[in-house]
């Protein structure tokens, strides 16, 4: 697990020795350059795989002739490795980095095809004066790049190209997006001049030229098969899981498993221990408040499997300190309050390993949300003329006590109503997300707003649609394809970079997904219960009854804390007058009415508060430069 970076063009040794300064916390273990007339690259090395310095980068062919550098791993490697043997091509490490480059020269650019795992990387060929990037088929490792019609760079984290960025700006639909969804999806970045390389994706830069091909796309067809036996559907996952986690497992340094709890991280850790020696070190973490904490059903797992327990609690008073350490790592502005955990966890984590395995993937490719298992009824409603209908209710549920607590009935009834108001192909965004497009509308500031913003912010959900059948095609390929891609795996990898930890997924592995998404809607969501594969070829393994208690989100207390001294003042101060209209980004009024009303308990904003709080931090930090209060409380 690396950072990488590159600039073509007119540059200096000291912006590129910048730009790779900026990705220290991805690789603390060494760094390494190649800089010519033409070309300059850096790379930060986090030792995972041959720890010897041969695996060092930039790496190069035998003449020299092609240069990589690589963040990520590849985890059919030696596969890789001996059919190139065979062919001739001889290796000097066993770092898995090396598949690449000797794959290049035997494949071109195919090699992408090739790999299995997660991967970013960049190849200079000299002899083409061309440079080739790719990212794997998930997008589980970033890219980011940037051009000015003059030089073209690129990098692992956003903050590595504003080094060299002449004048960062808000790039309007990316906040647009951000307000509804809560994330910038692809090819968006928030800063003007970005870009992602989006997951599945290629891309040649020659002659002052942008190539890009996409190699991979997801296929989501849950339709019925008859032909198709459910014994041999059962095994074949089965062994698909169990491939998935073995490749996972290969590493040179310290491994661990992410328990939560819940369904996910039990399969894995009751795969692995096929493989791993006992006892397997596995890391929780939970809250004094008792709706929002896993910790008793994940100790109850660890113990079932006899492995070392190791739990973590995360209090409201370390809110402050933590956002503090967290902004510096926040590449991108995402909405999504689990950032917190998430780092904690993983800074935790560092102190016993290097490695840990995490759940994600399993929600989205085995119909995990809430709005899988009732995806007939959200069919049915779509048919219904509802927005009469929504709105009476809305009301009705106004007269109602806010109640604080983890997914109350009131809160969840209020986020389906507000996606009702919006055409069905939108509707999964907005669910998601923290502002419909109307409140969006009425947050932006005088300076960003025009009067056709709502539809404008509809017409660019429209864009994300799969255009696939029924509901539940529509929302799983919006889940995999933007919600995990965009959101969920940056804030697993900005996270666990930023403590020097490298997170892998089993239930990412694509051979697991080709097949599982495929597959006929009986074998994901059955009579309202999710991930029916997992949970029957899993439910005897596991205590008796377990699979069987609700499913419940990594989240945090957030609603509760507001009301607490240290993290409501945070909040006054972040979202002050001041910070809001220096920034420019927001209309105060609207902020400001959204804060009394969740601190007189009149409503429950905590979602599109953080949202909004997470936002202006990250303009302070990184476009404003702005970080005294954060440093002054860190």
């Amino acid at each position: 697990m690396c950072g990488i970076c590159g600039i073509i063009g007119e540059s200096t040794s000291k912006e590129i020795r910048l730009m790779n300064s900026r990705l220290t916390h991805r690789g603390p273990d060494g760094e390494g350059y190649f800089e010519d007339n033409i070309v300059r690259l850096g790379h930060r090395r986090l030792k995972i795989i041959d720890l010897s310095r041969n695996g060092d980068q930039p790496m190069r062919n035998e003449d020299g002739s092609v240069l990589l550098v690589f963040n990520g791993e590849i985890y059919n490697f030696i596969e890789l490795r001996n059919e190139l043997m065979g062919r001739g091509h001889n290796f000097v490490s066993h770092a898995d980095s090396e598949v690449i480059i000797h794959g290049y020269e035997e494949w071109g650019e195919s090699i992408p095809e090739k790999l299995q795992g997660m991967f970013a990387f960049a190849i200079w060929d000299s002899r083409k004066r061309s440079l080739f990037l790719a990212r794997d088929r998930l997008g589980v490792k970033p890219l980011h790049y940037y051009f000015d019609g003059k030089r073209f760079a690129f990098a692992s984290q956003v903050s590595s190209l504003l080094c060299i960025h002449p004048k960062p700006e808000i790039n309007r639909t990316a906040l647009s997006y951000y307000l509804v969804t809560g994330y910038s999806p692809h090819p968006y970045d928030m800063v003007n001049g970005i870009s992602k390389l989006p997951g599945g994706w290629s891309m040649v830069f020659k002659n002052q030229n942008i190539s890009l091909r996409q190699y991979w796309k997801l296929q989501v067809e849950p339709v019925e098969r008859d032909s198709i036996r459910e014994s041999e559907v059962y095994e074949k996952v089965q062994d698909l899981i169990d491939k998935g986690v073995k490749r996972r497992l290969i590493s040179d340094v310290p491994l661990g498993i992410f328990l939560s709890g819940g369904v996910d991280s039990s399969v894995i850790l009751a795969t692995a221990l096929k493989y791993l020696p006992q006892p397997t070190k596995v890391f929780s973490i939970g809250y004094e408040e008792e709706s929002f904490n896993e910790l008793p059903y994940a100790k109850y797992i660890a113990e079932h499997f006899k492995a070392e327990y190791h739990p973590f609690v995360l209090k409201q008073h370390q809110f402050g300190t933590l956002m503090g350490e967290i902004v510096r790592f926040l590449d991108e502005p995402i909405a999504d309050v689990s950032i917190i955990p998430t780092y904690y966890l993983a800074k935790m984590t560092r102190k016993f390993v290097t490695v840990a395995l995490g759940g994600d993937g399993g929600d989205e490719f085995f119909s995990g949300y809430i709005t899988h298992q009732n995806w007939k009824l959200i069919e049915i409603f779509s048919k219904l003329p509802v927005s009469t209908f929504s709105k009476f209710l809305s009301k009705g549920l106004n007269y109602l006590p806010e109640n604080f607590e983890y997914l109350s009935w009131k809160y969840k009834l209020q986020g389906f109503l507000k996606g009702l108001e919006f055409p069905p192909q939108i509707r999964n965004y907005i669910w998601l997300g923290a502002f419909s497009p109307t409140q969006a509308n009425a947050l932006l500031s005088e300076n960003l707003d025009s009067s056709s913003e709502k539809n404008r912010i509809e017409q660019l959900l429209g864009r994300l649609d799969s255009n696939n059948g029924n509901a539940l095609s529509r929302m799983l390929f919006q889940d995999a394809s933007y919600f995990l891609q965009d959101y969920l795996l940056v804030k697993v990898d900005l996270m666990s970079m930023a403590n020097s930890l490298e997170v892998r997924g089993p239930f990412l592995d694509t051979e697991l997904i080709d097949y599982v998404s495929r597959l006929p809607i009986r074998y994901k969501v059955f009579k309202g219960s999710p991930k029916k594969i997992l949970r029957n070829l899993y439910r005897n393994r596991m205590p008796e009854g377990y699979f069987d208690r609700k499913k419940q989100g990594f989240s945090i207390p957030l609603g509760y804390w507001l009301h607490q001294k240290n993290v409501k003042d945070f909040f006054i101060e972040i979202l002050s007058e001041t910070n809001i209209k220096r920034s420019g980004l927001f209309n105060y009024r609207f902020v400001a009415s959204l804060l009394h009303e969740h601190l007189k308990q009149k409503k429950n904003n905590w979602k599109q508060l953080w949202a909004v709080l997470t936002m202006q931090l990250w303009y302070n930090t990184h476009i404003l430069n702005s970080g005294s209060y954060l440093e002054n409380n860190a």
